[in-house]
């Protein structure tokens, strides 16, 4: 039986890989529970204007409905560079108590799970903000 492929992502994809970060560790199921609606919204506001610092952003989501990214904030910079300094800056800096891990998605690995029905582009397009 022959090993299964991982399908490679479009080219549109693979640009966003190239300028997206993933900051895991800032934020907790509970936390999001205690404060109510609002609560994504203003770490969501809080995150743009920090990340902001590094370089352009065309988007920065917590994607509470997706398991594999609970506790994380997704970051996608216009430019790789803006990536970078973020990667380096914010990696193993201290949040809410919590110290915050950066993961870089370059074209390889595994990305993050899209939701349920939805394609791989149209999961990225829509952390983008395209």
């Amino acid at each position: 039986r022959p090993p299964r492929s991982t399908p490679k992502p479009s080219s549109a994809a693979s640009d966003v890989y190239k300028r997206q970060v993933i900051v895991h560790n800032v934020w907790t199921a509970n936390e999001a529970e205690a404060c109510g609606p609002a609560f994504f919204d203003e770490l969501e506001s809080e995150f743009s204007q920090e990340c902001g610092k590094y370089g352009p952003l065309r988007s920065c989501k917590a994607v509470p409905r997706e398991p594999s990214l609970v506790g994380a904030v997704v970051v996608a910079f216009t430019t790789e560079e803006g990536r970078e300094k973020c990667e380096g800056d914010m990696d193993g800096r201290w949040f809410d108590f919590r110290r915050l891990r950066v993961e870089r998605y370059a074209g390889s690995g595994a990305p993050p799970t899209p939701p349920r029905g939805a394609s791989l582009d149209d999961f990225f397009s829509s952390l983008d903000g395209s």
